[in-house]
């Protein structure tokens, strides 16, 4: 896939140069999600199993090191319980309230946001969520797609090019979380972005 996507930024540099666009144009090329060094596999039904839950009642997203639950109504009210009870497997390093708008930002027009999570399950660093892998799976030797966009190890991607991007000796760090907020700034987008 990388080696695609390079090919694809080659193809449209090299068309750029061919019609004489390329010193007056601007690239930026920037990621939806960071990555993270994993080397395990985590089993996301065991999890539910320690926490109480049933994934017949409990709906359940996997985000790299962040497993997302869906309570059913009456614990999605006060999850505190299930997180007690979830933060006891061995593979979860927090079980932390979706409320948190570092994990996702604020919602669209400062109300709830259905697509938030009632709870979310932070795997140990080593590990990722994976229901398909974790019995049958190599080990993994590199890492892969992040997780939760305020966890400070997550790498993100931001590199920039041309006539109206500062050179910089050493690249800075940056937190999934900032990307959003240095894009709308760089396009001069006002009210965007932000954490």
């Amino acid at each position: 896939t990388a080696r695609l996507v390079d090919q694809l930024l080659a193809d449209l540099l090299a068309a750029y140069t061919r019609k004489g666009l390329l010193d007056q144009t601007d690239v930026l090329v920037v990621s939806d999600h960071g990555f993270e060094a994993t080397s395990r596999y985590a089993d996301p039904a065991a999890a539910l199993r320690a926490c109480g839950l049933s994934g017949a009642t409990t709906g359940v997203a996997i985000n790299g090191h962040g497993l997302f639950l869906y309570l059913p109504t009456a614990l999605a009210r006060d999850p505190s319980a299930v997180a007690a009870a979830c933060a006891k497997h061995p593979d979860v390093a927090r079980a932390l309230p979706a409320t948190d708008s570092q994990l996702f930002g604020p919602a669209p027009s400062g109300g709830a946001d259905a697509r938030v999570p009632d709870l979310v399950l932070v795997a140990k660093p080593e590990f990722v969520w994976s229901a398909s892998r974790v019995r049958k799976g190599p080990p993994l030797t590199r890492g892969m797609h992040g997780g939760l966009a305020n966890d400070p190890d997550l790498q993100a991607v931001w590199v920039a090019a041309g006539p109206h991007v500062a050179a910089r000796a050493e690249p800075e760090r940056r937190q999934m979380l900032d990307v959003a907020a240095l894009l709308c700034g760089w396009l001069g987008v006002q009210g965007c972005g932000s954490r």
